[in-house]
């Protein structure tokens, strides 16, 4: 069984194991191709899959952020939109099938986020990208109108789950919630 210690973001096994979902996430991509689908919506094929592919990675019972981490990190890239788009079903429905609650699921996925912008793709200036990114997620219900609403007004049960997720990052957070700031205004 993995430990918390040898999956950190950063360790070889972490790589090892994105490496491989990866892999098992374009042969699905190209499943899903060949059979028509523009996106993952109700393919619980796929779903299956990848829960099985994750159980075989034998991941203590609490490591439910690197589940929703590995999941996250394999499925977007940086062209977000287009991840989205076909790819939200996975996003929400394979953390379900380790009976990873909502509230969990939402924190967990919003760190993911901010970890995909601020420290995946950090070369890059994504800042002004985060509100149109913001309003995608919650439009394709990724992460709730009720979820953002919370970070921006520093509701302490969000950020005590936030804060327990491997890859969460306070210096991140806060770029993320600058940048967010338009998105903000628009949703009050």
């Amino acid at each position: 069984m993995f430990s918390a210690e040898k999956l950190s973001k950063d360790s070889e096994l972490m790589v090892r194991l994105l490496d491989k979902m990866n892999g098992f996430f374009r042969k699905l991509d190209g499943k899903r191709e060949n059979d028509g689908l523009k996106d993952f919506d109700d393919f619980d094929e796929a779903v299956d899959f990848l829960s099985r592919k994750i159980q075989k990675m034998n991941m203590a019972s609490n490591m439910e952020d690197r589940i929703t981490f590995i999941i996250f990190n394999s499925v977007f890239d940086l062209n977000i939109a287009k991840s989205l788009a076909k790819s939200k079903y996975l996003v929400k429905q394979v953390p379900k099938r380790f009976e990873i609650s909502d509230s969990m699921l939402q924190a967990y996925t919003l760190v993911d986020l901010v970890h995909l912008l601020f420290a995946r793709f950090s070369e890059n200036d994504n800042s002004k990208f985060v509100p149109t990114i913001c309003k995608l997620v919650m439009d394709h219900e990724v992460i709730t109108e009720d979820t953002f609403l919370a970070l921006f007004d520093e509701k302490e049960e969000l950020s005590d789950i936030m804060e327990q997720h491997f890859a969460y990052s306070e210096e991140a957070l806060e770029k993320f919630n600058a940048a967010a700031a338009p998105f903000l205004a628009w949703l009050e």
